[in-house]
């Protein structure tokens, strides 16, 4: 089976905990998506919006090196950690056992504020960014900031940068006036990472039905989150039934070449029948016993990511 994921924050966890990629009780690791070929997933570095509140005594950018520290470190010491910078990358690690990895950041507050600190991001490996976290930072707002803006001027500068340089630009985590600033000047598809259908769970995080429209039509992803208030709100009682209602909607949606993988995995609170990545086969055979094309379910689970991802960056 092939996966392509976009969205976990296992980099972060096994900052946070000391554990290391190849080995560990995380939802992720390196040993347990072997079973996937070709395995493509994106490691976030998240900034928590209060960074000193899990890090004390660090910055973003402090925290940032940190993670960056460990993804070098794994590459070096892993065969089977392949990092991918380029389409150029894609193509050469064809064949190859283990897992391509993309570095991405959750949290544009990494960039420091100006656009030199966001080229040295790209500098660092870094192929794409979630604009904001759930708060304020120098480019914009997130979700859940009650009354929240758009876009500031530095904001929307960056995002051009990242079209010019190929960083993919992610608004999950976006507030809704943020995301459609960045609709209106991208000059490229942009990307929801890990972000559901608001239709079936209405929850900030989530992206209506016009938003869904506009990534489908510019080309983009949209990421599936497994996080369980994502999926059901306000329940104790999460079902795969629920799982498949968003991808569903998806379908609905008109979403068949825009749906993709965005598990969330290491990075929020997952049902009971989620255990971790190797969830990804069950999830995989579930749908083709709904009668899902075989063509279909490769396309949510690897195809759309890949192609996308080999055009932009």
């Amino acid at each position: 089976m092939h996966l392509f994921d976009l969205h976990c924050d296992t980099l972060f966890a096994c900052a946070q905990q000391n554990k290391a990629l190849k080995r560990n009780d995380l939802h992720i690791s390196l040993e347990a998506g072997s079973r996937y070929k070709p395995w493509f997933e994106c490691f976030a570095v998240w900034i928590p919006d209060d960074v000193e509140e899990y890090f004390k005594g660090m910055n973003p950018i402090s925290l940032f090196e940190k993670c960056l520290a460990i993804f070098n470190k794994e590459a070096e010491e892993n065969p089977d950690f392949i990092p991918i910078r380029s389409s150029e990358d894609i193509l050469a690690s064809e064949g190859k056992q283990g897992c391509r990895a993309i570095l991405t950041v959750e949290n544009g507050s990494a960039a420091g504020g100006t656009i030199e600190g966001l080229e040295r991001l790209y500098a660092s490996g870094v192929r794409m960014m979630t604009l904001t976290w759930n708060g304020k930072n120098e480019l914009g707002e997130g979700s859940l900031n009650p009354n929240a803006e758009g876009l500031t001027p530095f904001g929307k500068a960056a995002v051009s940068r990242m079209n010019e340089l190929g960083m993919i630009v992610d608004v999950s985590h976006l507030s809704d006036r943020g995301f459609y600033d960045v609709a209106e000047i991208a000059a490229k598809p942009f990307i929801a990472s890990h972000s559901n259908a608001h239709k079936i769970a209405p929850v900030p995080r989530n992206l209506t039905d016009e938003q869904i429209g506009v990534i489908r039509n510019l080309g983009g992803l949209i990421g599936l989150n497994f996080y369980h208030s994502f999926i059901k709100p306000d329940s104790d009682t999460v079902t795969q039934d629920d799982l498949l209602r968003h991808i569903e909607h998806f379908m609905e949606q008109g979403c068949e070449k825009t749906l993709a993988m965005g598990s969330d995995f290491d990075g929020a609170d997952m049902p009971p029948f989620i255990r971790g990545i190797d969830y990804m086969e069950e999830l995989h055979e579930a749908l083709l016993r709904r009668n899902y094309s075989e063509s279909l379910v490769n396309d949510i689970f690897c195809e759309n990511a890949l192609r996308f991802f080999q055009m932009m960056i």
